[in-house]
């Protein structure tokens, strides 16, 4: 048995033969202060210049849809509010950090789906409507994105079924 499943003590104790160079152990840090409401389905960057994972969007724990935006300074831990408000409240919408903007596509709010794409600039809070042409990508939940040369690539998503297909932009253009 690699795990005791049949006793009272559900611990998931690993054994030997886990503990390798990727063996690792979870702890939990209490943060001082104003904070997110707890959610799912948030969108997240990481923003290497401020040292901070941001996020915005997402499902709150009593159902409720939100749209505000934060980010966690990693050291030391200290939350900050970037907007209360960014557009329609959404879950499971995709994010990509280029340059100091996090651009976020799709998400959804209660069977709408949205293929709206918007930045948030990281310095001043900033929100910017993309206008964009040609070969629209079908509004969906979760796609993939990545950045590369200010392009930014999106690729799969879900509205009910899933999507192929890759997709970029150049929002500077």
């Amino acid at each position: 048995d690699h795990y005791n499943l049949t006793g009272s003590n559900l611990t998931d104790q690993p054994v030997a033969l886990l503990n390798t160079a990727y063996y690792g152990r979870w702890s939990m840090n209490t943060i001082n202060g104003i904070a997110p409401a707890p959610r799912v389905g948030q969108c997240s960057v990481y923003d290497p210049v401020t040292d901070s994972l941001v996020l915005a969007y997402g499902l709150g724990k009593d159902g409720e849809y939100l749209n505000d935006c934060w980010a966690l300074r990693l050291d030391p831990l200290e939350w900050r509010q970037i907007r209360t408000e960014c557009l329609s409240p959404r879950e499971y919408p995709s994010a990509v950090l280029s340059g100091r903007c996090m651009f976020i596509y799709g998400g959804a709010c209660n069977n709408q789906f949205f293929s709206d794409l918007h930045c948030i600039n990281l310095d001043t809070g900033e929100l910017t409507i993309i206008q964009v042409s040609g070969r629209i990508p079908c509004p969906r939940t979760s796609p993939a994105m990545f950045s590369h040369n200010h392009n930014i690539y999106m690729w799969a998503g879900f509205d009910g079924r899933s999507h192929g297909g890759i997709y970029y932009i150049n929002p500077q253009q």
